[in-house]
């Protein structure tokens, strides 16, 4: 069996939950793996609280719900936490502010955000067939993390809860 089913299967179990319950998605943060690495270490060290993406990204698939559990990755692809979605709010880009995007916890002013989340959606565009723009659509996911065998004193750590 591969890492990441274990890793669930191990959640689950040490979390009581039902057999049937199922993750959204397995994922590492960013578009490299050294991002990846470092926008981990922000959830680890609870700076990173939420994360935006581009609504034109999804096309076919599901969009994240309140509840979802999601497996978090590092640079490497082994699975390292889970976080649990604790709230989905879809906006367009250029009506983000400094308090909601200060909660992903990468800048420290919204210029500095709007500058990198810029450069992230043109690359991510031409990857995903969408064309940037400061009205897209994007959502702004919060989460907590409910999993961390690695530091089991992470403040949420082993708690998860239900937010069906």
């Amino acid at each position: 069996m591969n890492l990441i089913h274990e890793f669930w299967k191990q959640f689950k179990a040490e979390n009581k939950l039902a057999p049937k319950t199922s993750y959204y998605e397995a994922f590492a943060f960013g578009s490299n793996p050294k991002m990846a690495d470092d926008l981990l270490d922000l959830v680890e060290k609870g700076k990173k609280r939420a994360t935006t993406s581009c609504l034109l990204a999804y096309q076919n698939e599901a969009l994240p719900r309140v509840g979802d559990y999601s497996i978090v990755l590092d640079g490497k692809e082994n699975p390292r936490l889970i976080i649990q979605t604790t709230s989905v709010r879809q906006m367009r880009f250029c009506d983000m502010d400094f308090d909601t995007c200060v909660k992903e916890g990468e800048d420290t002013s919204l210029d500095s955000w709007i500058h990198h989340h810029t450069s992230f959606f043109i690359e991510e565009g031409k990857q995903s067939g969408y064309v940037f723009s400061l009205d897209m659509p994007i959502l702004f996911e919060e989460f907590i993390v409910v999993y961390h065998p690695q530091n089991p004193n992470m403040k949420g750590n082993n708690n998860a809860e239900n937010y069906s």
